[in-house]
């Protein structure tokens, strides 16, 4: 990701960088038509990665060869003392070409990363088709071989209905990805806060702490440092169940319960203490 965000401020330079080149280059102006050929030339590798799997000779010489249809058909000189600018707008040329690669290989494979986190559970659940043939094979041979029932569903979801669902799944996924970002964030933000031998846990929504040697006082200000934080980095307002051994419970499973039972309330940070702000909203 790093690599993407430089590969891209570097093209956001170039862009700056070449559309003022007219004052930085001394001699002829550059030609007209480069502007607009060097922005068709990155929208089309940026709009269609696919042609990434193209070789770069082939895709430089397309390039290149429009520019010089370009450069001769509208009547540019490019002998003698225009030379120099013609090699420098070659260079131009080349230069966006490489950039645009740069930017449409990273979002291909951001692209790809993507459907891999997708289709995770999918893998995890049903396997392909020529895989699972085997195992069919084997289940039909044992059920004719033991004369018992057996039948075979094929199932397809309709188009109309597919694309339907298309927009609806679109959205969930991007809520549950900000969701999951933003608990990542709360996670750095308790690794952070909390001591080593603490234990940090996450499920069900909601975030488990451990505080070891941490009585009910000293959890009561831990838990607003938190609040505070949560405000200030991450505007995360946050409800909290505090229990505590032995005074309140002796087992596991009674401080978990107690500390889920005080999840009704909300605190904020004041003077070092926790302090109650209104009942949970169901």
């Amino acid at each position: 990701m790093l690599r993407f965000r430089w590969w891209t401020a570097a093209t956001l330079a170039w862009w700056f960088l070449l559309f003022n080149l007219d004052q930085l280059h001394q001699g002829p102006s550059i030609s007209s038509f480069l502007y607009p050929l060097c922005g068709v030339v990155a929208i089309v590798i940026v709009s269609l990665p696919r042609g990434l799997y193209a070789p770069r000779a082939l895709i430089a010489a397309g390039a290149i060869c429009a520019y010089v249809a370009l450069k001769l058909g509208l009547g540019y000189p490019v002998t003698g003392q225009h030379l120099p600018l013609v090699v420098t707008e070659l260079c131009v040329l080349g230069i966006t070409l490489l950039l645009a690669r740069k930017i449409a290989w990273n979002v291909l494979r951001f692209e790809e990363a993507a459907v891999e986190v997708i289709t995770a559970d999918l893998a995890g659940r049903a396997m392909p088709f020529e895989q699972g043939q085997e195992e069919m094979y084997r289940e039909i041979r044992r059920a004719r071989q033991f004369e018992r029932p057996l039948s075979l569903v094929t199932l397809r979801p309709t188009r109309r209905s597919k694309e339907a669902s298309i927009h609806r799944f679109w959205q969930q996924a991007q809520r549950e990805s900000i969701e999951r970002y933003v608990d990542a964030r709360m996670a750095d933000l308790l690794a952070r806060e909390t001591g080593d031998c603490d234990v940090i846990t996450y499920g069900d929504g909601k975030f488990t702490l451990l505080l070891a040697e941490t009585d009910r006082h000293r959890a009561e200000q831990v838990v607003a440092r938190l609040a505070e934080r949560a405000e200030t980095e991450l505007e995360l307002s946050l409800r909290v169940g505090i229990a505590s051994f032995p005074e309140e419970e002796v087992t596991f499973s009674g401080l978990l319960s107690r500390a889920e039972s005080e999840l009704t309330t909300e605190v904020v940070s004041s003077n070092g203490h926790a302090r109650v702000l209104e009942p949970a909203q169901t």
